[in-house]
């Protein structure tokens, strides 16, 4: 079954979202779905770009389990030293049922594993924002 051929868009005043993935295929499909959907996008690579930056505290995290630096967990405890906690997606690549119950554990408000397709990570999107702000 294919997907919906539209996704209603996120309203521009509630669509920054943070996407952390050091790998580029990874970040690059989540970017061009999310800009797709109307929403602002700031990506890094790590833990160290993310920290560095200034995100806004209205943002969406979007990351994956597993960083070149670290695990998502790390991320989100550094990130909240400096603002309020973000509401937090994680990706993986391979998780298992443990994997997601300690993601949920460290704060996440959702866990998707591959495949997942543009439309899934909208949607995700479009629930934490409407949610959390």
């Amino acid at each position: 079954m294919g997907e919906p051929a539209a996704v209603q868009l996120i309203s521009p005043q509630q669509s920054m979202v943070c996407v952390v993935v050091g790998d580029w295929q990874r970040r690059q499909f989540l970017i061009d779905s999310l800009t797709g959907l109307g929403c602002e996008v700031a990506a890094f690579q790590d833990i160290a770009s993310a920290n560095a930056a200034d995100i806004a505290e209205n943002c969406v995290l979007i990351t994956a389990e597993h960083l070149p630096d670290g695990y998502f967990d790390e991320l989100t405890q550094k990130l909240a030293q400096n603002r309020k906690a973000l509401p937090t997606i994680v990706t993986a690549v391979d998780g298992d049922i443990n994997s997601a119950v300690s993601a949920f554990q460290h704060g996440a408000i959702d866990y998707l594993t591959e495949p997942y397709s543009s439309f899934d990570i909208c949607n995700t999107v479009k629930r934490a924002i409407r949610k959390h702000y």
